[in-house]
């Protein structure tokens, strides 16, 4: 569903992106991994479109990403950034309402689809306080209820950059099952993590970045391994195995 090609992204003279190559395909959750700095937010700019790359392409369906009229492209393509800077008094039903902007499904049909993505993100109950008024983590659920809401229906891609920040570890776990569900039933899913373990029990693929480069993509079996894991995050760490799963956990 999208590929990433020789990209490489320069910013103040700083090389970004060095020859990054990539496939996302429909039916894969797949993590991004990396330190500080790494180019992973970068990686999902370029990858959305946000930023031009210096050389290289991205294609979305086969097709050059930048060639996509944009009402298409976002009935079909969803972004989380990083930092939600929305300082309008709006409720959180109407930020969710954001993701509908797109669609000509009709004010019933988009109540519904904003009702059910908002209690899917459990955050139902907060459908009439006022966005700036909620904590963090609510705010967190409530722009990935609009995500969800942007592309509620068919296969899509969705990228999404730290979605598990700000939230409690329950909630942690809730909206990695959700996305994974949702990559299940035939979309693509690309996500930066910071959390190795989460990576681990739900990623298809990882891609592990250091310095704008791409130091290893594959399963989390092939990827997460304690010496490949010390280089890149210069710490060492120690792979146990969860007692009930069988996957493996990372402690340092």
């Amino acid at each position: 569903m999208l590929q990433l090609k020789h990209l490489q992204l320069q910013l103040d003279q700083a090389t970004i992106l060095k020859d990054v190559q990539a496939e996302i395909n429909a039916g894969e959750l797949v993590v991004v991994l990396g330190p500080n700095g790494a180019g992973k937010s970068s990686l999902l700019k370029v990858a959305c479109g946000e930023l031009s790359p210096d050389s290289g392409e991205v294609y979305y369906w086969s097709q050059p990403m930048h060639t996509w009229p944009l009402l298409e492209k976002a009935k079909q393509c969803a972004v989380l950034a990083q930092h939600q800077l929305l300082d309008f008094p709006f409720s959180a039903s109407e930020v969710v309402a954001l993701g509908r902007t797109p669609h000509d499904t009709g004010l019933q049909s988009d109540k519904r689809i904003i009702d059910e993505a908002l209690a899917l993100m459990d955050v139902g109950h907060l459908r009439d306080h006022l966005y700036t008024q909620l904590s963090g983590g609510e705010k967190q659920r409530v722009q990935l209820a609009r995500v969800l809401a942007q592309v509620w229906q068919g296969d899509c891609l969705l990228l999404l950059d730290e979605p598990t920040a700000a939230l409690d570890f329950s909630h942690q776990q809730q909206v990695m099952n959700i996305f994974k569900r949702k990559a299940m039933a035939g979309s693509a899913v690309l996500m930066v993590l910071h959390d190795l373990n989460l990576a681990a029990s739900f990623a298809d693929k990882i891609i592990l970045m250091a310095g704008g480069e791409i130091k290893a993509m594959g399963t989390p079996e092939q990827v997460l391994q304690e010496p490949l894991l010390q280089d890149v995050f210069k710490l060492k760490f120690h792979r146990v195995v969860h007692p009930t799963s069988g996957k493996h956990l990372f402690v340092s």
